[in-house]
């Protein structure tokens, strides 16, 4: 590196190589503060209305390529707290009510109540830990290797 007097961070900047500042005049993705499905939460936290019909290129236009699974499998489209996606939707107050994949559709449905979740305490919705247990508790089948 050539000492120019200027400061180590502005040397850097000196020696980018030209695939780097190719790079640097692409759009970078932005990443939301709440995850990869950030945007699917904030898009149906300020959708009005009850029930929502959003094609999986709409969906995509949010967060980008869905995984191959939100093509092939319906589970990835369950309402159960544990999956990033899942929790983007039910955090804004909306459940999936039906989906296409032949068509490359979801619908949507505002939760019972209407009102996004609200966790207080996330230790609370964790999920459980698996423990050993000892045989002394009496547990049945093959022991787990320590």
């Amino acid at each position: 590196m050539i000492n120019t007097g200027r400061n180590p961070s502005a040397e850097r900047r000196l020696l980018l190589c030209g695939l780097c500042l190719a790079q640097r005049s692409q759009p970078v993705p932005v990443r939301h503060a709440a995850g990869e499905y950030g945007p699917v939460r904030e898009y149906l936290a300020g959708t009005a209305g009850s029930r929502v019909r959003m094609t999986f290129a709409a969906v995509e236009g949010l967060v980008g390529r869905l995984p191959e699974s939100a093509y092939r499998h319906r589970a990835w489209w369950g309402n159960n707290d544990g999956p990033a996606e899942a929790r983007a939707w039910l955090d804004a107050g909306w459940r999936v009510e039906s989906v296409d994949q032949a068509v490359g559709e979801v619908v949507f449905t505002r939760a019972a109540d209407g009102q996004p979740r609200t966790v207080a305490d996330p230790a609370a919705t964790a999920r459980p830990t698996l423990t050993r247990r000892s045989a002394s508790a009496g547990r049945r089948g093959p022991r787990l290797p320590a």
